[in-house]
């Protein structure tokens, strides 16, 4: 992860196959409990945010929590079909997949938690 200035950096790749599409979004440095995915409406968004304290000595210890973002919406296809989506964090890398299947009529965004 390169934190600068507050903002967090990722690479996203989206693969596809018969079956489903697998979003890849490199992020080392976070914990799978830093993620946010909401999905819904025909749009993914992922949200991760790390908290950090820090100390500062100038005549006496102060702390000061720092939290640095990063969001990244995408829109889906027509044949996702997000009510079974999964997602997991491994190594630096977050996994997200989305079956394919008919188009939801759905639009409650729902909230998708990382194994």
């Amino acid at each position: 992860m390169t934190a600068i200035a507050g903002v967090i950096s990722s690479a996203i790749n989206i693969d596809e196959n018969a079956t489903e599409y697998v979003v890849y979004v490199a992020v080392p440095g976070m914990q799978r409990g830093d993620f946010s995915i909401t999905i819904g409406q025909g749009v993914l968004t992922i949200t991760a945010v790390k908290s950090k304290d820090s100390l500062h000595c100038f005549g006496a210890l102060q702390k000061e929590e720092k939290s640095i973002q990063w969001t990244e919406t995408i829109e889906l296809p027509g044949d996702a079909d997000t009510v079974m989506t999964a997602a997991n964090y491994r190594n630096g890398e977050l996994q997200i997949h989305i079956p394919k299947g008919e188009k939801e009529e759905n639009n409650e965004s729902t909230e998708v938690f990382v194994y």
